[in-house]
């Protein structure tokens, strides 16, 4: 009895850092399982082998025997597209072993050049940054006006030239809609 005891007292008597450990090691072998999972279902997607379940598809399969909705069961395909060997086995390509489930899916829908630049010791959230579109930088050509300095013109009353009426026209702008701004 005191065997089983002291057993059952090992993940109670844990420091921080053992807890960390623990932690990420689960989480390495939840991105491992999920690409094992995301392999299976393309083969069973592949082979259509839930026909032999009596189902039409993946999906409604998918759905009743694991309770997966078409986006999850699709997102486990996708993931073991991307990140398992050969981008058709259940095992997690090397050079992704040391992500979390969590990065895997956010660098999912990374291109090439955006993933080159994820290492695993980047958060969820650093990771998410890298899909922000990147901004343009603004700068002004000579000669170009802005609509301030229309909407300016239009309420002294001045005359506008016919330059200008086409460069209106040409974003669409009406002159009615310009004078309600």
């Amino acid at each position: 009895m005191d065997v089983l005891e002291s057993s059952k007292k090992y993940y109670l008597d844990v420091n921080l850092e053992e807890a960390e450990t623990s932690i990420r090691a689960s989480l390495k072998d939840a991105a491992r399982s999920v690409i094992a999972v995301g392999h299976y279902l393309k083969v069973i997607r592949d082979k259509e082998l839930y026909r032999e379940a009596g189902y039409e598809n993946v999906w409604d399969y998918a759905a009743d025997t694991f309770g997966f909705s078409k986006s999850t069961a699709s997102r486990y395909m996708a993931r073991n597209d991307k990140f398992s060997v050969g981008g058709n086995s259940p095992i997690l390509a090397e050079e992704f072993r040391e992500y979390s489930k969590a990065q895997l899916q956010e660098m999912l829908s990374l291109d090439a050049e955006q993933l080159e630049n994820v290492t695993p010791d980047m958060t969820v959230k650093q990771i998410r940054e890298l899909k922000k579109p990147k901004e343009l930088p603004y700068f002004e050509i000579d000669g170009q006006m802005e609509i301030q300095d229309i909407l300016k013109a239009d309420q002294e009353g001045q005359k506008k030239d016919p330059e200008t009426e086409e460069k209106l026209s040409a974003y669409g702008c009406r002159k009615e809609y310009i004078r309600m701004v």
